[in-house]
């Protein structure tokens, strides 16, 4: 009797010590914002491709940092392949492009390339934000669209295809009476064979040298009136990814309300291309037809 109290004791000592060890380990912990991990994504044609978060974010809360996660990318140039973070899809999905320049075995030169409809493997780290965003103000509304294979018309018809991530900011000044700021950037894509946005000349790129692709930034703002308090605004029309030319430019601001009137561009829109050795400014007043404007023919990097 005596040895069985003696061990019933020292068990019972065993359990109450492993259990407030137990208590101590399993406490709650500090929630993290850190995410580091790799992805396997495929590319679509401009290079674009969808990853999912291991959890779900706030935008406003982290960072997105993203890279090459292996040796090579689609098997071409790895050293001069870059990935560039392209936004949320939502608060589980990022967007991603990879860009890079691929030698040109003919001209021995590099050319700026997407990598298209290819497996890549991504490497992802999110991380939170050592300064908070500024907050939304109360009276504004913000949304995000990714616009895909865009057409884009110049002077002379369709000369490019973008890929673009528009930002719309609408806020409320005095009761009912809206302004709204429209931001655009992303990449273009000369169509060879088209007519240059400016001059109305067949863009070509150099022999055994494609037109080289560019970036492209701008926007826009606009004033309008509808319902007070945003209570006719509904930004789901105008969020998520769009392929090709609809919604419209000029239509985008009054999709977010049923009953806007005036929700038309100001005279202040503007977008800049550029490539490697090219630039052509699309805006107001000019429209982009004067020789100071410059133009996009396809003409090839500087050696």
């Amino acid at each position: 009797m005596k040895k069985v109290f003696i061990a019933v004791a020292l068990a019972a000592a065993t359990v109450f010590a492993f259990g407030t060890l137990a208590s101590a380990d399993t406490s709650p912990k500090e929630a993290t914002l850190e995410q580091h991990f790799y992805a396997h994504a495929h590319t679509n044609f401009g290079g674009f491709a969808s990853i999912d978060l291991q959890e779900p974010v706030n935008p406003a809360d982290v960072v997105v940092d993203v890279a090459s996660g292996a040796t090579h990318l689609g098997g071409e140039d790895p050293s001069f392949a870059t990935v560039n973070f392209a936004g949320y899809v939502d608060e589980d999905t990022i967007r991603v492009r990879v860009i890079g320049w691929h030698a040109n075995t003919v001209t021995g030169k590099a050319e700026f390339r997407y990598y298209s409809d290819k497996d890549v493997d991504i490497a992802v780290s999110v991380h939170g934000r050592t300064t908070a965003a500024a907050p939304t103000p109360a009276n504004c509304r913000v949304s995000q669209a990714i616009l895909e294979d865009r057409p884009d018309g110049g002077n002379h018809g369709i000369w490019a295809i973008d890929q673009l991530t528009r930002t719309t900011t609408i806020c409320e000044g005095t009761s009912g009476q809206y302004h709204a700021t429209v931001k655009d950037t992303g990449t273009f894509n000369p169509i060879e064979g088209a007519l240059s946005p400016n001059a109305g000349v067949t863009i070509a790129g150099s022999v055994g040298t494609p037109a080289p692709n560019g970036t492209v930034t701008g926007g826009f703002t606009s004033d309008f009136t509808a319902s007070p308090l945003f209570v006719t605004y509904d930004a789901s029309s105008r969020t998520g990814t769009f392929t090709g030319s609809t919604p419209t430019t000029g239509s985008w601001v009054g999709g977010f309300f049923s009953d806007d009137a005036g929700a038309d561009l100001n005279d202040d829109w503007s977008w800049t291309y550029k490539t490697c050795s090219e630039q052509w400014v699309d805006a107001f007043p000019s429209d982009g037809t004067l020789p100071a404007d410059g133009d996009i023919t396809g003409a090839p990097c500087p050696s």
